[in-house]
């Protein structure tokens, strides 16, 4: 039996042109005053986000810290320390994964993992028992990631250099790779054993991680490793030809696992050195495809991207970046979906009345349709931002919990997926900055269910979601 249901779902249909500017919400800007403070935010830094909270960097009356904005709720400040870098992961526990600095020991650096207010662990700190041979790490702690309670991380800069994971008491630790840990590679000029680890990704019990091998004389000799199937698995390294240009791969990372698959930034030889950013599936299967590089053009121009690729994040078959050099007004925040390149925000664009002199997109910067980045003026005031809206929603025709569609035109039809003999409510939206969910209908869910909304007219964009109960 096919059910359907008179809501219509609109979904849009993203062709090959333009899209208009997103729409922008301030979430704290230097106007904003510090929680518990009687002075306003200074400075803004790195910002992620997580379904719809958003959690960022700032200075303000004290040390630099993490400071966390939660729909419907007022600004937050659950971290003390003081932060030197950040992350906001999508693990099972949507947790905070943060590494500080203690200022008496610069060489002290501890990770830790918040599950909720006032519940922080320390995952691994130089104080900690190494997990091989008997002693303390002699290490400082480089990137990490959290994933359904076990944090990955990258130890840097001494013996015990090496990729680990740690669980969430932060009282046991196992070795994934370390100095006498030899990779698959070609690359026996130097060796193969894993030196140091530069980048890191974790999901889905998989472990992606970039490293250099050999020694400190071997500086270009990198490679990205997985650890699906036993053992490590090569995914690409400096043998690897990255397509159009049929040259080799000379630098690698970031990175972000997305499914079976894992999408990073690659540079190649040349001069200047042409790259892009690429994805391949994590068994090392295949070649990789280009998402976009340096060949692409600037929107309505005929001027190349080049290779100033920054930052970059992966959501649902959209990928947000940065151009980083180039002329002043090409550099800022774009976003390709469906093959369609567009300008987000950049360089000498005005946003709330006040000209763009640069701008910051963090590694979790997109999620569920909504992007996060930090803005800086050319009046030395900062802001952390959010967009939201088609640009950074994939196409599709089909809606399922946990995922989000949108709509900006009458009559579109799609089928909604889920568990069978259970109960779901569908919710829409009219904004995501910040999102204001109303309950549209709710079934008994047998499939095929197909689902439209006639109210879902030009000039009143929606959003959708599907909750249970």
């Amino acid at each position: 039996m096919k059910t359907n249901i008179c809501l219509c779902f609109g979904f849009l249909v993203l062709a090959s042109t333009a899209f208009a500017a997103p729409p922008f919400y301030p979430v704290a800007t230097t106007n904003t005053l510090v929680p518990g403070g009687f002075a306003n935010f200074t400075r803004f830094w790195t910002a992620g986000i997580n379904n719809s909270t958003v959690a960022f960097v700032a200075d303000g009356l004290g040390p630099r810290t993490v400071f966390v904005q939660e729909p419907g709720q007022q600004l937050t400040n659950p971290v003390v320390e003081t932060v030197i870098e950040f992350g906001l992961y999508n693990g099972n526990l949507g947790n905070l994964l943060y590494t500080v600095h203690n200022p008496n020991n610069e060489d002290n650096d501890v990770i830790f993992d918040q599950t909720g207010i006032g519940t922080t662990v320390a995952i691994v700190a130089r104080t900690n028992a190494v997990p091989f041979g008997s002693g303390t790490f002699d290490l400082k702690v480089g990137p990490a990631a959290e994933d359904a309670g076990v944090v990955a991380f990258a130890g840097l800069g001494s013996n015990d250099a090496g990729v680990y994971l740690a669980n969430l008491a932060g009282n046991r630790v196992t070795v994934i790779a370390t100095r006498n840990t030899g990779l698959p590679s070609a690359n026996s000029g130097c060796g193969t054993n894993l030196y140091e680890p530069t980048h890191i990704a974790y999901a889905g019990g998989v472990l992606a991680f970039v490293a250099r091998l050999g020694g400190p004389l071997c500086n270009n000799i990198i490679g990205l490793y997985s650890t699906t199937g036993s053992g490590f698995t090569n995914v690409a390294d400096i043998n690897t030809l990255a397509p159009p240009f049929s040259t080799r791969i000379t630098s690698l990372g970031p990175i972000q696992i997305a499914g079976n698959q894992v999408v990073f930034k690659a540079r190649t030889g040349g001069t200047p050195a042409p790259g892009g950013i690429y994805i391949k599936p994590l068994d090392g299967s295949g070649s990789p495809v280009a998402l976009i590089t340096s060949e692409a053009f600037f929107p309505g121009t005929t001027n190349k991207l080049g290779s100033e690729f920054g930052n970059f994040t992966y959501e649902n078959g959209v990928l947000a970046f940065e151009i980083t050099g180039g002329s002043y007004t090409n550099t800022g925040i774009y976003v390709l979906t469906n093959g369609v390149i567009t300008r987000v925000i950049g360089n000498g664009d005005l946003l709330d009345g006040k000209t763009v002199s640069a701008l910051l997109l963090g590694q979790q910067s997109l999620s569920r349709g909504i992007l996060v980045f930090t803005v800086y003026f050319t009046d030395d005031s900062t802001a952390v931002y959010t967009a939201s809206g088609a640009p950074f929603l994939g196409a599709g025709g089909l809606l399922q919990p946990g995922s989000m569609v949108y709509s900006a035109a009458t009559g579109f039809s799609f089928t909604f997926e889920g568990q069978p003999y259970r109960h779901y409510r569908i919710q829409y939206t009219p904004t995501l900055s910040p999102p204001n969910w109303i309950d549209l209908t709710n079934f008994f869910y047998l499939p095929p269910v197909t689902i439209a909304d006639p109210g879902a007219v030009n000039g009143q964009s929606r959003w959708y979601q599907a909750v249970s109960p």
